[in-house]
């Protein structure tokens, strides 16, 4: 059954694109969100609030390659589930760990495949070493789009702290991702 917040959209194309966007992806956003929501209640809350987020959003969503744009989702659904459990008072420390299984997922036939370049394999193995929050920042700016007072707003800091914070995280992301990379040729080498 279709959310009424779908049927309601003005723009017929706008509705059509956000319907096939809903049937297509519901079970992978259910099970991103599942994987930081346990409790299915809380997990169809989270996918309610979602929803008017990606809506809001529709623009961009239709700009996006197929790859990108389920990383997208995902992003907005792990945001939103993560954004949820700081309200509710029940955040925990997060690692790369807790939603690795769903950000690389084989059976999501949206999902980027890339092949393994030193690049691609250097900067996974970088991601892996940054800390929750950065991989957020990156993630929200980069990735979601997301202006500083945007960001700003979901850390409750101020606009100009983010614009520092997120300098300092994309220098530590440079520098895993160079070490990363050196570390791999010596390994070819050996």
């Amino acid at each position: 059954m279709l959310p009424l917040m779908i049927a309601t959209i003005d723009d017929d194309a706008d509705r059509a694109f956000m319907t096939r966007i809903y049937y297509r992806y519901r079970r992978y956003m259910y099970k991103t969100i599942g994987t930081f929501v346990s409790d299915p209640w809380d997990a169809d809350d989270v996918f309610q609030t979602t929803l008017p987020n990606l809506i809001d959003h529709l623009d961009t969503l239709k700009s996006l390659p197929k790859n990108k744009l389920t990383a997208y989702i995902h992003a907005v659904c792990k945001n939103t589930a993560i954004n949820f459990l700081r309200k509710k008072g029940r955040m925990k420390e997060l690692s790369f760990e807790d939603f690795e299984e769903t950000l690389f997922s084989q059976e999501d036939p949206y999902q980027l495949h890339l092949n393994e370049s030193d690049d691609v394999e250097a900067f996974r193995r970088a991601w892996l070493k940054l800390d929750a929050r950065s991989q957020y920042l990156l993630e929200a700016r980069y990735i979601l789009n997301k202006s500083y007072d945007e960001i700003a707003l979901e850390l409750n800091i101020k606009p100009s702290s983010v614009r520092v914070a997120m300098t300092r995280t994309k220098e530590k992301a440079k520098r895993l991702i160079l070490a990363e990379k050196s570390s791999a040729q010596v390994k070819e080498t050996v």
